[in-house]
């Protein structure tokens, strides 16, 4: 897999991208993509989704994010509609400042 990222959000059906049935670790695919590997069923390693809506205040997220170990969310509007996602990365780099590259 290339991508910067380790985890997807996976919807159910591609009309509606509102319906994100689990969230996939990259990990958890790593066993997988080997040539011999045997025949796996996507939802049995889907993650549960966490939904958060978009009026929730950072330092509550972070606080959830902390106290339920859960690294991504989904932010939701008012509707329930989903208007993208967040990282315990991305709530750090609101509090303390965007992170300096070590490079």
């Amino acid at each position: 897999i290339e991508s910067a990222h380790s985890r997807f959000p996976v919807i159910a059906d591609a009309d509606d991208r509102d319906n994100i049935v689990g969230i996939l670790h990259a990990k958890d695919l790593l066993k997988f993509l080997r040539e011999d590997a045997e025949a796996f069923d996507l939802s049995s390693l889907l993650r549960p989704v966490v939904i958060v809506p978009e009026s929730k205040r950072v330092d509550r997220m972070l606080k959830d994010f902390r106290s339920e170990r859960f690294h991504m969310a989904i932010v939701v509007d008012e509707f329930g509609a989903v208007s993208g996602l967040v990282t315990i990365e991305d709530i750090l780099e609101q509090i303390i400042g965007e992170r300096k590259s070590d490079s």
